[in-house]
């Protein structure tokens, strides 16, 4: 067995006296107790700069959040992370953030494309107008795409706008307002 000089478990195991024995069982056993207080060193410490939590869920709670974990493509830890990390901070939870990546960047692609060809001789469009236009939609279209599956929209915010352009809208949540209020409380899901 071949150790370097300028490690922690060089120095542990000339510490403990054993390497002077030359016992490879008991250099064996001092580097496996060497491990477990390194191990134990490292938890104390992960602990202390990455807190964990314990939570607990009913049987169907925990078919929930599995689903919502599968459709989201993530693990049941992350999925929770995630999920308890974005309603804080009051942005959705993308669906899978791969593919919102994958959206994000054909949309780049697409404003590079327009570029190069708006840079060619014989570009077919007839005016700059036109390839600044088209350059302003499809910049229009990347913003809005990662607006829309990133940030939601708040329930009073969406009301007010579905609102003012359908006023007769605010009759038909007042009326299922109050059929809901009249409904019986066990019936109310």
């Amino acid at each position: 067995m071949v150790l370097k000089k300028d490690n922690n478990l060089y120095e542990y195991l000339e510490r403990t006296g054993v390497l002077q024995t030359g016992d490879e069982d008991l250099i064996q056993k001092a580097r496996n107790e060497y491990y477990k207080l390194y191990q134990k060193e490292y938890k104390r410490n992960r602990r202390i700069t990455h807190p964990e939590f314990s939570i607990h869920f009913a049987p169907d709670e925990h078919l929930t959040i599995a689903e919502a974990a599968r459709k989201h493509n993530m693990s049941i830890s992350r999925f929770i992370k995630d999920a308890s990390l974005s309603y804080t901070k009051q942005v959705y939870l993308a669906l899978d953030p791969v593919r919102i990546g994958r959206i994000e960047q054909s949309l780049s692609q697409i404003i590079n494309e327009i570029r190069s060809l708006a840079e060619s001789k014989d570009f077919w469009l007839d005016s700059q107008a036109s390839l600044d236009k088209i350059y302003s939609i499809v910049n229009e279209l990347e913003d809005k795409v990662s607006q829309e599956l990133r940030r939601p929209v708040k329930l009073d915010n969406l009301i007010n706008e579905l609102l003012s352009k359908n006023p007769d809208l605010k009759e038909q949540l007042i009326k299922n307002i109050n059929d809901y209020d009249n409904k019986e409380p066990d019936k109310k899901r």
